[in-house]
């Protein structure tokens, strides 16, 4: 019976204690708050037998080494400008001027093929910004109707949190 008593002061004097202690260490006190008559607390300097200072709290202080004596750094990296050279330079496009033949040209490839004449390879063809080139040309109708079907079967798929957000999106849209 001893054994069980003492097995259970311990536990007793175990759950007291946690009660009483803090679940998370207590912040340190700020300086505008500790009282005059608490020293300041200085920083703690060591200095070895070659002569260093170490700082124990070297954030606060300069360097005690100097950059010109480091080793060289072990590796290196590739400047962002290469990858800049690397790529294939985008010229300015001149402007051109399209004569009224190439413009209904331009409408005969749209109107034949509206999935080979897509309105960036027209661009591309003529040499003319793709603004141009759809306001020249319009897309055909089966063409906006398939994008349409296209677009609806995409947005049937979605999943309901997906839908739910983007039905907000347009309500805040319509209030704005």
């Amino acid at each position: 019976m001893p054994h069980l008593a003492k097995n259970a002061l311990t536990r007793a004097a175990n759950l007291s204690a946690r009660r009483l202690l803090p679940s998370q260490p207590l912040p340190p006190t700020p300086i505008k708050l500790k009282p005059k008559s608490m020293p300041k607390l200085k920083p703690a300097v060591a200095t070895l037998p070659d002569g260093t200072t170490v700082h124990l709290n070297s954030a606060a202080f300069a360097p005690v080494f100097d950059r010109a004596t480091l080793p060289p750094p072990s590796h290196t990296w590739a400047p962002t400008s290469l990858a800049r050279d690397r790529a294939d330079p985008i010229e300015p496009r001149a402007a051109t001027r399209l004569t009224e033949e190439q413009i209904t040209e331009m409408r005969a490839l749209r109107t034949q093929d509206p999935e080979t004449w897509t309105v960036r390879k027209l661009a591309a063809k003529y040499n003319v910004a793709g603004v141009f080139v759809s306001m020249a040309v319009r897309c055909p109708e089966e063409r906006l109707s398939q994008l349409a079907e296209r677009e609806a079967y995409r947005v049937s798929r979605l999943p309901a949190t997906t839908m739910h957000h983007i039905r907000d999106r347009q309500r805040r849209r319509a209030l704005w």
